[in-house]
């Protein structure tokens, strides 16, 4: 059974596998709400609150801390795309990057998030690219 157990263990995501998802439907709900599809945007909202609820399960401090950073701003891009304002939602994202950004702080990453395309690494991992040193130990 201890082996078992061991063997699930190391199938458990972590976060470095985790973000991606997380940073995809995040990309996903922003360009939603850029053109208006709010059912499209809703979705992910929805997908990103579950998430973000699981995260504490695959590292109980990360977690804790993606859901303190999180936790008031998904309900602001909750509210946003509920009632379709625009400019609530706009307002609603870019605070949500600023504590993505303090998340990323906080937990050692120094990968930074942006609403701005042609900075990021892709259309699916949206992290603004800029000059660092090598890091000692990857970190996401």
């Amino acid at each position: 059974m201890r082996q078992r157990v061991a063997e699930l263990e190391a199938l458990k995501p972590n976060f470095t596998n985790f973000m991606p998802n997380f940073s995809e439907r995040f990309h996903v709900m922003h360009r939603a709400g850029d053109v208006g599809d709010w059912a499209v945007a809703a979705h992910e909202v929805d997908e990103m609150q579950r998430l973000t609820g699981v995260s504490k399960y695959m590292d109980s401090k990360l977690g804790e801390l993606m859901l303190a950073f999180m936790d008031g701003n998904l309900r602001k891009l909750k509210e946003a795309v509920e009632h379709g304002n625009p400019k609530s939602f706009q307002a609603a994202l870019k605070d949500t990057v600023a504590s993505c950004n303090g998340c990323h702080t906080a937990s050692g990453s120094t990968i930074g998030v942006t609403l701005n395309v042609d900075e990021s690494l892709s259309m699916r991992h949206p992290h603004g690219l800029r000059k660092s040193p090598a890091p000692k130990q990857h970190m996401h």
